[in-house]
């Protein structure tokens, strides 16, 4: 079987919002045929459930952001709070 050739087929497996419809047919499709390079980033996030299931394709955009952000945040403090240490 082939890898996923383009962005319409993909599609086949989210409803018009860009939520999940079919995650199992999804899976077993990845299994089988793989993944391109252009959609293996969001596929796969998905397969590994970083986005839960129920988001829209905006709001998917939206959640990253906000993940996004809340790390580098982390990172800061941490970094912030290494600088404080004296060895």
């Amino acid at each position: 079987m082939r890898s996923f050739s383009d962005d319409a087929e993909f599609r086949t497996y989210l409803d018009q919002n860009g939520r999940m419809l079919k995650p199992e047919e999804l899976r077993l499709r990845v299994y089988h045929g793989g993944v391109t390079p252009a959609l293996r980033k969001v596929v796969w996030r998905m397969l590994l459930n970083i986005f839960p299931a129920h988001l829209t394709g905006e709001e998917r955009l939206s959640y990253m952001k906000r993940k996004t952000g809340a790390q580098f945040v982390g990172f800061v403090l941490v970094c912030r709070g290494a600088s404080a240490v004296k060895f």
